[in-house]
Formats: C-alpha cells, structure tokens, sequence
C-alpha cells in the first residue's frame, strides 16, 4: 500500500484507540473523562469522515499526477 493510502488508515486507527482509552480509563482521571467522554463520539465521526475523504482525495490526487506525467513523457498532441 501506498504511504498516501496507509496514513490516513493509522490516523483513524490512532484517534479511535486514543478516544477508547479516555472512554475505558474514568479511574485515570474521571473530570477529563466526563469532559471528553461526551466530545469524543462526534469527534470520531469526523475523523471518520475526514479519514475516508483524505483516501479519496489522496487516489484522485495520484490518478491526476499519473496522468499529467504520461502526457508529459508520452505527448500525444500537437502531432507535427
């Protein structure tokens, strides 16, 4: 897998595992749990969503580049 590809998977991965450990840890600290306990669901959703649109934007980016550098190496207009 590409590292464009892979990053925003490890980015998601980590705020999920991140968010999970301030849910399962009211011991550690419960007035930071309280106050991030009730931030943290919508916060994992926009990571979530931002995640998948850094995938897709990431691939476009890629299919854009590979384009212009073929047409670059292999010009096939204007034709002379």
């Amino acid at each position: 897998m590409k590292k464009e590809t892979l990053l925003p998977i490890v980015t998601t991965i980590g705020t999920f595992i991140l968010w999970t450990l301030i849910f399962i840890t009211p011991g550690f600290n419960p007035y930071l749990t309280e106050i991030f306990g009730f931030a943290a669901l919508p916060l994992m959703v926009i990571a979530f969503i931002m995640s998948i649109a850094m995938i897709i934007g990431s691939k476009r980016i890629g299919a854009l580049s590979d384009a212009e550098d073929t047409s670059l190496r292999n010009p096939k207009w204007p034709r002379k």
